[in-house]
């Protein structure tokens, strides 16, 4: 478990993204990662989650066993209407 919230807090300084480690609420209740991040387009942000993947595996201190991705779409807000 040590080894999990040192890796959250190497993908969050190495990517500048919200990490945290989670409970799974599958079968057997093991540990995860749960990532948010911002971007300007789909792509970048595929791209970045594909790279943190990538950190994972080579770290050598998580495998990936499963990913799940939700992209949602905010629309643009003026400061007059804020």
């Amino acid at each position: 478990q040590k080894d999990l919230f040192s890796l959250v807090e190497k993908i969050r300084s190495r990517f500048k993204v919200s990490a945290h480690a989670v409970t799974m609420e599958d079968a057997d209740g093991g540990l995860g990662i749960a990532i948010a991040s911002l971007s300007n387009s789909e792509e970048s942000l595929s791209r970045q989650i594909d790279a943190i993947a990538a950190f994972c595996e080579e770290s050598g201190f998580a495998r990936i066993s499963s990913e799940d991705t939700l992209m949602d779409h905010l629309d643009t807000v003026s400061d007059d209407e804020l």
